[in-house]
């Protein structure tokens, strides 16, 4: 629309739209993330752990979880006596090894050393699994989920030395039955055979896990598992029983604790007791490919070890 003739340009009417006029802005800080502390909820350094508020606090806020690089990280059967419900990935190699140590009542403490276990995915539910351990002391390593050997010592036939070492080889399997659906608890079940190399023991172990469990919130799980194993010493043989329970929580979004119960209850060894353990463990993610953990705890009746504690390290590749 032309202004009238012989009017200026002040006399034309201003509407409405042309009164307004926008503030100024800050160019730099127009744009604002979304997220606490207007924070870039997608970093691009995952490394950098500087912006969590709070224990609990997801160094993600905004990402979900399927997708969240530390929430499908490395899991390791080493991190608890009952082993994790997971496999290892499709064409992907986990390795772990660690330490354990058990002090022992009125025996030699024992020493088991380095619980090296190769663990391959087949497929997305199968994975086999081959491994090496030495063990030395006056009892014998059971609680590791590694390795279970309660009749090590050759007390019996040498009471002045109770003093035994055997080394030996692992190979088995692991396969995912079920994954959890609601109530409906993954289920796991995990068969393994001990031939052994040097040492005072001769005879081919045999044990097989049942493993089930829930995860009640991103990073909370509750598993429990029972574990069927053979063991001899000189001539006796008998069945060793562990049930098992442990209970995962997130402290950060790389560090994560536990705490476990387990037994080993000997059914047709002669002299034998059942023994109980209580502990908690930690576990921290170096990488989302790569775990240290920690376990300690201790016997709850006069029949079990003082003391143990197991640590390690798991790989993926």
């Amino acid at each position: 629309m032309l202004p009238p003739a012989g009017a200026s340009a002040d006399d034309w009417p201003v509407g409405p739209l042309e009164s307004f006029s926008p503030p100024e802005q800050d160019v730099a800080g127009a744009f604002e993330f979304p997220g606490p502390g207007n924070h870039d909820p997608y970093p691009t350094d995952i490394e950098d752990l500087g912006d969590l508020s709070s224990p609990f606090a997801s160094q993600f806020p905004d990402l979900p979880s399927d997708v969240n690089p530390f929430y499908h990280a490395i899991e390791t059967d080493r991190a608890a006596f009952t082993p994790a419900l997971s496999t290892a990935p499709l064409g992907r190699v986990l390795v772990e090894s660690g330490y354990s140590f058990i002090a022992n009542r009125g025996l030699p403490s024992d020493h088991s050393f380095p619980e090296l276990m190769l663990r391959f995915g087949l497929s997305e539910r199968l994975e086999l699994r081959f491994g090496w351990n030495h063990e030395s002391g006056g009892a014998g390593n059971i609680v590791s989920p590694i390795q279970v050997q309660q009749g090590l010592v050759s007390a019996r036939a040498n009471p002045f030395n109770p003093i035994a070492y055997e080394n030996g080889f692992m190979y088995g399997f692991k396969l995912r039955l079920i994954c959890q659906s609601g109530w409906v608890p993954d289920n796991t079940v995990v068969v393994q055979g001990f031939s052994p190399g040097l040492g005072d023991t001769h005879k081919t172990q045999f044990n097989a896990t049942y493993a089930f469990g829930w995860e009640l919130a991103p990073r909370f799980r509750l598993d429990a598992a029972l574990r069927y194993a053979t063991e001899s010493e000189l001539t006796d043989n008998w069945s060793l029983w562990s049930p098992s329970v442990v209970l995962r929580a997130p402290l950060a979004e790389r560090w994560s604790a536990s705490a476990e119960y387990f037994g080993v209850i000997p059914q047709g060894e002669v002299g034998g007791v059942p023994q109980h353990f209580v502990g908690p463990g930690l576990q921290f993610l170096v990488t989302q490919d790569a775990q240290l953990n920690l376990r300690v705890g201790t016997g709850l009746s006069s029949q079990s070890p003082e003391f143990y504690l197991s640590t390690g390290f798991g790989l993926a590749f």
